[in-house]
């Protein structure tokens, strides 16, 4: 399941332990309902309009990542999304000059403009940008929602979008410093400080594209191995083979099956 934002609510909470400086990287699955410039997720100065980092979403469907200060740093994703559809976003901002936007593991030009350097930062958001009049407008679902200390690379955004948990990017394990499943039932996964509710957030589905590795382990804790999965050998015993997968085949194995389309 994921959250469900009418508008009017959105989770927020202190900053503690988050960055408040680049590198860092902010990305989530979304299904918007309405064409409007909107917040996913954002890093601001509650205390002033014009200071903060936003991934977000613009009235004409396009990703885009944000950093404001007395200068507007607006980097689009390439492409747009339709409404009612999940989209992966993701930003990256490689310092306060410097950032770039991807929706479904597809990245923009990096946007580059001097003088952005956003101060005091001091509460995280979702659904909202929080200031001294909040604007929580955004209408749709969140889910996998996630934040890095750290500047993620292409290729790690790429399977994000194929639908890796942020928590299973081994690669960046250390720099995840927010994680929110937004998924009923798994609350102890969660990174990062408590947030509050604002408003009546809802449980809505999740999108049928997360989580695919966690069904290929379901789907082994469930049965028994297949022998179509032993493609880099089988285990024997006494000169026998046994019909048990090895490590490196059924890994192999099922990584071809499930590429194909096939039940594992």
């Amino acid at each position: 399941m994921a959250i469900g934002l009418n508008g009017a609510s959105y989770r927020t909470g202190p900053i503690a332990a988050l960055p408040t400086s680049p590198p860092l990287t902010m990305a989530c699955w979304f299904r918007a309902q309405a064409s409007l410039s909107t917040t996913l997720i954002s890093l601001s100065n509650s205390s002033l309009n014009d200071d903060y980092f936003q991934l977000g979403i613009r009235a004409e469907n396009r990703v885009a990542a944000v950093v404001r200060d007395s200068a507007f740093l607006l980097a689009y994703a390439p492409g747009s999304f339709s409404l009612g559809e999940w989209c992966h976003a993701a930003g990256v901002y490689y310092s306060t000059t410097e950032s770039v936007a991807a929706q479904d593991g597809a990245l923009g030009s990096v946007l580059v403009k001097s003088e952005t350097v956003p101060v005091a930062i001091d509460t995280v958001s979702l659904g909202a940008l929080v200031r001294p009049t909040p604007i929580p407008n955004f209408q749709g679902d969140l889910a996998e929602v996630a934040i890095w200390s750290a500047a993620l690379e292409p290729w790690e955004l790429g399977l994000l979008a194929k639908g890796l948990r942020p928590d299973r990017l081994w690669s960046r394990r250390e720099s995840l410093v927010l994680y929110r499943a937004e998924v009923r039932g798994v609350a102890a996964d969660d990174r990062g400080p408590p947030l509050t509710e604002v408003g009546v957030p809802t449980v809505t589905r999740h999108s049928p594209s997360l989580g695919q590795e966690e069904l290929a382990l379901a789907r082994c804790r469930r049965r028994p191995l297949r022998p179509a999965w032993t493609d880099a050998g089988t285990v024997t015993r006494g000169g026998v083979a046994t019909g048990e997968a090895t490590v490196a085949g059924s890994a192999a194995g099922l990584i071809g099956t499930l590429a194909a389309g096939g039940e594992a």
